[in-house]
């Protein structure tokens, strides 16, 4: 369905059920292809074309059919990566689609046509680009997560009383490659996960702590360029492990998680009361910090 990198990829054709590795090149010239997403028997892919020797156009196809196009800039390089799934939460799964312009556009199903949405319009972007869909807050809600390569920075939009808006932007410590959620622990938390460098991070969103989004190190391959990330019991024995593509090598890397649960400490080694009225008591910083083992009492 989709090989290559950014620049170069081939597409391959899906049909009954069947791989038919035929190469469509000589009528869809792939000069920047994204992500792909797979919805049942179903391929949705983007691409960034050459119409003619002085302009492009963006595509999203189903399968082997166009079904959007986009006249782009002559100055744009075409960059554009798609996401999927219900992220209205409303069992309806939608297509989303990021371009080099900065721009984000929602398809929905509409009997046999698609519904273009355009819900974000940003500045163009010098750099690579991602978007994501998924619980990235462990509270069941599935969100739209997207950045680029020049910024550490990640924007949370989500799907609330008819319309999107930015619930969070969210700073990495380090610039991003790859990006994916789900339970990485064992521990029934879905969090955020990332690939920068020869490391893999981990993001967790604590909803009662100053900042709200934690980061740790996930792991580390000292000889690795860590690329996509995939959550899953390769093993087969119930336990989910994160693997990680490792160009560098041509391998894939595994990360399994063996130890306990880190605790955030969230007060100060002091009593904080406020009495009665909760408008009295003073906020919380995550740089305070009580020794381990402390017993934290509250009252309410």
């Amino acid at each position: 369905v989709y090989s290559g990198g950014m620049s170069g990829a081939m597409r391959h054709e899906y049909i009954s059920g069947n791989w038919q590795n035929t190469n469509l090149s000589a009528t869809w010239t792939p000069d920047y292809s994204g992500d792909l997403f797979v919805n049942g028997d179903d391929v949705y892919f983007v691409s960034g074309r050459d119409l003619t020797l002085v302009g492009r156009e963006y595509k999203l196809w189903k399968n082997d059919t166009a079904i959007w196009s986009l006249v782009a800039p002559d100055e744009s390089s075409n960059r554009i990566m798609i996401a999927g799934g219900d992220g209205r939460n409303d069992g309806t799964t939608r297509m989303y689609v990021y371009t080099q312009e900065g721009d984000i556009y929602e398809f929905s199903p509409d009997g046999s046509s698609w519904t273009a949405n355009n819900i974000y319009n940003g500045s163009s972007i010098a750099g690579t680009l991602q978007i994501y869909l998924g619980d990235g807050r462990n509270d069941g809600v599935n969100r739209l997560y997207f950045y680029n390569s020049s910024s550490t920075q990640i924007s949370e939009y989500t799907y609330s009383d008819g319309s999107w808006s930015n619930t969070a932007t969210i700073t990495a410590g380090h610039a991003m490659n790859k990006m994916t959620f789900g339970d990485g622990r064992n521990d029934g938390t879905s969090r955020i996960y990332y690939s920068s460098g020869t490391s893999l991070y981990e993001i967790s969103y604590y909803p009662y702590i100053d900042g709200n989004w934690v980061e740790r190190t996930a792991g580390t391959d000292s000889g690795a360029t860590l690329g996509e990330i995939v959550i899953g019991d390769g093993r087969n024995d119930s336990v989910n492990r994160i693997y990680v593509t490792n160009s560098s090598e041509s391998t894939i890397d595994e990360f399994t998680y063996t130890g306990g649960t880190p605790t955030v400490h969230t007060s100060a080694a002091t009593q904080i009361d406020g009495g009665e009225n909760f408008s009295e008591w003073t906020s919380f910083l995550s740089a305070q910090t009580v020794p381990e083992n402390t017993s934290l009492s509250f009252r309410f």
